[in-house]
C-alpha cells in the first residue's frame, strides 16, 4: 500500500512530465517450482501513465504491451516513430490523442 501511495504523490506532481511505472511479471507461477510454467499472474503487468492529457483512472481495454512504451513516449515529445518499432502508441490513454504535447527538445 506504500507504494501506491508514493506513486499517486508522483502523479500528483506531473504537472508538466509524464510520469510512466511499469514492471515485469517475472516469469512463471507463483511458486518456484512452475516458474517456466503458463500462469494467469503472468498475463497481466502494472503500467501506469500520470501527465498532462493522460486520462485520470482510465483502464484500457485493449491489450497493451511493454513494447508499446517507447513509441508513446517519442509520441508524447512530438517525436516520430519509426516504423520499424513493435510496439503501438497508446493514444487511447490520453484526452486528446490527436495532439501530442509540444517537444521540449
Amino acid at each position: 500500500m506504500e507504494v501506491d501511495a508514493a506513486i499517486g504523490v508522483l502523479a500528483d506532481l506531473t504537472e508538466h512530465s509524464l510520469l510512466i511505472v511499469m514492471a515485469d511479471h517475472g516469469g512463471g507461477g507463483v511458486s518456484p517450482h512452475d516458474h517456466a510454467e503458463p500462469h494467469p499472474a503472468n498475463d497481466h503487468i502494472p503500467l501506469i501513465l500520470a501527465g498532462p492529457d493522460v486520462t485520470r483512472r482510465h483502464q484500457l481495454t485493449r491489450h497493451v504491451s511493454l513494447l508499446d512504451v517507447p513509441p508513446t513516449v517519442l509520441w508524447w515529445f512530438g517525436l516520430e516513430v519509426p516504423v520499424t518499432y513493435e510496439g503501438r502508441v497508446l493514444t487511447q490513454a490520453f484526452t486528446r490523442a490527436a495532439q501530442p504535447v509540444e517537444s521540449a527538445v
